[in-house]
């Protein structure tokens, strides 16, 4: 009878180290990415066919400068963070209004927040390209805020789970983007390590972006952010 119990409690020991050893693995690996660290801080050109409108490719001598700040949120909409299962065509919609949103207001620069290079969430489309190319901008400022392989949120169920994620800021510029510097704001002291080891970096952005008009060649810095919540 002592020989079956050691023995059942050898086989319990070995399952529970198992699946400990299980949990663990997943954590590292689930916690970490895969994207090139190299590529973190990144500026991306992009054929256009043109740069904007006629008032855009005439602003050689103008002093005053446009530039809109938007949390796309992944274009998740109203599904942003709900447990709820989505379709490509939601985000399809969402991007067009966007689009639809943006292009008569012509900015010269827009600073991108929440948005996705290739996640899970939002069906693995690079959202950053897609803005720039139907709003004509020829360069982007990219700095990666999430990259992580397996993110478990929303909780439940696990369909919903955002899985890979490929996320990041953007400045969309149509002037040349001189440097990009990513900076990592602290993560918020309180939180639990697991939790932190799963979040999102907060960045400021900045990018140094030449602009010239008639009489003199000029730097531009622009300080994109996303703030803790």
């Amino acid at each position: 009878m002592k020989r079956l119990i050691f023995r059942l409690l050898t086989i319990l020991g070995g399952a529970l180290a198992v699946s400990l050893l299980a949990v663990i693995i997943f954590y590292f690996w689930a916690s970490s990415g895969g994207y090139p660290r190299n590529k973190y801080e990144e500026i991306v050109e992009y054929n256009t066919t043109n740069t904007g409108n006629s008032t855009s490719q005439n602003k050689i001598d103008q002093d005053i400068f446009t530039i809109i700040t938007y949390n796309i949120g992944y274009l998740s909409g109203l599904t942003n963070n709900v447990a709820v299962k989505t379709n490509r065509q939601l985000f399809d919609d969402n991007l067009l209004q966007a689009i639809a949103a943006l292009k008569p207001l012509n900015p010269d620069f827009i600073g991108l927040q929440e948005v996705d290079l290739a996640s899970k969430r939002s069906f693995k489309v690079n959202q950053v390209e897609k803005l720039a190319k139907s709003l004509s901008f020829p360069q982007a400022a990219i700095g990666v805020n999430w990259d992580k392989n397996y993110v478990a949120f929303p909780y439940f169920p696990i369909s919903a789970h955002f899985g890979r994620i490929l996320s990041s800021q953007a400045i969309l510029s149509r002037y040349p983007i001189e440097s990009h510097q990513r900076i990592v704001l602290e993560k918020v002291a309180d939180n639990p390590f697991y939790y932190n080891a799963f979040y999102i970096d907060r960045l400021a952005q900045v990018s140094k972006i030449k602009i010239n008009n008639s009489t003199q060649s000029r730097t531009l810095v622009l300080i994109n952010v996303h703030l803790e919540a």
